[in-house]
Order: structure tokens, then sequence, then C-alpha cells
């Protein structure tokens, strides 16, 4: 009889990061996980994911689903003694900032209520694997009371990303010519929107200073490649792309599959970027990233590379040249920032194969 194993994650809705962890998700499953034995069901619309009975293994996957609800679902999977696995994921919030030494901002405090706390405990003991997504998700859990033994810093899901074997062109609209075939010096432009659900709540603000950077590197002689990762960012990226008003500017409207974004990134010699996944893909490809941090996640994630200095929060004062001198810090660290991201990798290879290789679902 087929083991059911039932995978968490925000999916079915269209955006990238998401599918892309759960993608990753399954070709590890393909490769260790018989179809014979094992039957893996995603959480997409129309899965009844409050009725856990028919499940053998409940995975809270990649994404940030410490959060109510998500770990609501894997509290009731450890009191209905369902196997248990936490794979990547991380914590978020948007909580007001405060600066510490050496210009880090964190978070405030978050305390839970002793309810939601004991079940957070309760998580921890019972799952057979705990990975979380970075160091931020750690101290989270640490706040909560929750004991830290059987917990470990995985890293982020979309790590595990290999490069493809062969590149191939990347259809464009607008600008002049193309990544493809190119000697020319690129930059990748990830624009996007979350609704103003930033720091300091003002993205209007946040891309006029977004696009003076982008003038900027265009009279330093940089092209750039905008691009997005979700549908509903087409508006706002296209917006930008007009206010740029250059021919050394391609904007393409798609979303790809990730073996695309992945040669594309692998022409770029930095990223600027508001969405986390497009960071996390620049990262596996060893492509320093400038990360426009607008929530817990984005530091989480940079932490987790020790990357910290390559975040710009969306709350910064003077966005326009705290951006440019991220950029400055990424181009002349590429090597140091690229070995700092392989062992990052290596760990998350290491660690998210574990559950698989030791058979735990």
């Amino acid at each position: 009889m087929k083991r059911k194993v039932l995978y968490l994650g925000w999916i079915g809705f269209k955006n990238f990061g998401d599918e892309f962890m759960w993608t990753l998700f399954r070709e590890l499953a393909d490769r260790y996980l018989p179809s014979d034995r094992y039957e893996i069901i995603p959480s997409v619309p129309g899965v009844d994911v409050k009725d856990l009975s028919g499940y053998d293994t409940v995975v809270l996957g990649g994404g940030s689903l410490l959060i109510g609800g998500y770990a609501d679902l894997a509290h009731q999977a450890a009191k209905e003694g369902k196997r248990l696995i936490v794979w990547g994921s991380g914590y978020d919030c948007i909580h007001l900032s405060k600066a510490e030494r050496r210009g880090v901002v964190r978070p405030e405090s978050v305390r839970e209520s002793d309810g939601y706390r004991s079940k957070l405990a309760d998580i921890a003991g019972h799952a057979s694997f705990f990975g979380v997504r970075g160091p931020w998700t750690l101290a989270y859990l640490r706040e909560q009371g929750v004991p830290l033994d059987r917990i470990r810093v995985s890293g982020d899901p979309g790590l595990l990303v290999a490069a493809p074997e062969k590149a191939s062109s990347v259809d464009s609209a607008g600008g002049e010519g193309s990544l493809e075939a190119t000697q020319d010096r690129w930059i990748g432009i990830n624009w996007g929107t979350v609704y103003n659900r930033i720091y300091g709540a003002d993205e209007a603000a946040l891309e006029d200073s977004l696009a003076s950077v982008c003038r900027t590197l265009i009279a330093r002689g940089f092209k750039l490649y905008l691009y997005v990762v979700w549908g509903p960012d087409r508006e706002a990226s296209r917006r930008l792309f007009g206010k740029i008003s250059s021919e050394k500017v391609v904007y393409d409207p798609d979303v790809h599959e990730y073996p695309e974004y992945i040669r594309m990134m692998e022409r770029l010699e930095l990223t600027v970027n508001l969405k986390l996944h497009a960071c996390v893909l620049s990262a596996a490809v060893g492509v320093p990233f400038v990360s426009l941090g607008y929530r817990f996640k984005c530091f989480d994630f940079a932490s987790s590379l020790g990357a910290e200095e390559m975040i710009v929060p969306t709350d910064e004062a003077d966005a326009e040249t705290a951006i440019l001198r991220a950029i400055d810090a990424g181009l002349s660290r590429k090597r140091e920032l690229a070995a700092s991201f392989a062992e990052a990798k290596g760990r998350a290879e290491t660690l998210l194969r574990e559950p698989f290789e030791r058979g735990l679902f």
C-alpha cells in the first residue's frame, strides 16, 4: 500500500517562488521516493488540507509557513501522530524595524500567545526533520521558547536548483538587443509590487529611487535587464521601464520556468531584486544580488548566506545612495560572495536531501 505524503505550501496561485520550491521537492521525490510506494499530494486548491486522516506524512514545505494557519496544520499532524517534516520553512512578518550595531536592521521582538508557543514546541518535538530558511527564523523560534536542539538552518529550498546544461536565448520586449551572444555588461533588475506592504509603506518613492539608480548604472556603461517573477508585477515593472526611458534597457514581461531564469542570470554581473526568490535564484548561480529588504524573510535569507550587507531596507532614508553603495560592494566582492553562496548551497543540498536519504517519509 502506498504511503501518502501531503506537501503543504502556497501553491496553485502562480507565484513563482512557491511553485519553484514545490518543483524542486517534486524532483527529489521522483528520485528518492518510488512511485509504487509513495504518492505525493501538493496542497493545491481543491485539496482538503484540514482532513489529514488519509495521509501518512505531512511536509511543511518551502516558504514562509511557520505562521498561523500552516503551523496549525503541522501541529494537527503532530497530534494525529503523522510523520512530520519541516523542509526549509521560514517565519515572516512586517513589524517595525530598528537599527542595531553595524547598521544591521532587525525586526522588533515578537512574543506569540502561550497557546501558539506551545504548538511550535510540539511541532519541534515531533518533527523527524526540522530545517529552517535562515538564522532569523531560528531566533524567532528561540524567542518563543522552542527547544532548538533538533532544529537546523538548512537554507532556502530554492538553493537546490542546478544550472541547466545548455544555455538558450531569453525572449524580451523593448530596449536594445538581448542577453544572447553579447559582450555587454548586464545588471538584472527585478521590480514589482507587494501592494505597499513593505517597510516604510512607500513603494512609489522606492520605485523613483530605483529608476534613478538605473539611470546611473546606464551612465556607467551597464545595460539593464528588467524581469518579473509574478504576473501582477508586470504593471510596476513596465512603469519602471518607462521611467528609465533608455535604449540600454531590456524589459521581459514573462514569468518563466526556473531553468530559463537560471540561464538568464548566468549572463548577469549582479541583480537588484524586490522579490525574495529572485535573490535566491541569483545566489544559486553565484551572482551577487542586492535585496530590497521589504519584509523579515529577505533579511532571514540574506543572513543565511552571510550577506547582510547586500540588503537595503525599503524604509532607508536615502535609498538611491544605499542601493548604489550595495551594488558597488557586490561588484567589488563578486568572488567572495560567490564562495559564500556556494558554501550555503552545499549546506542546503546536504540538509534538505537528508529526509529523502534517511527514508523519513
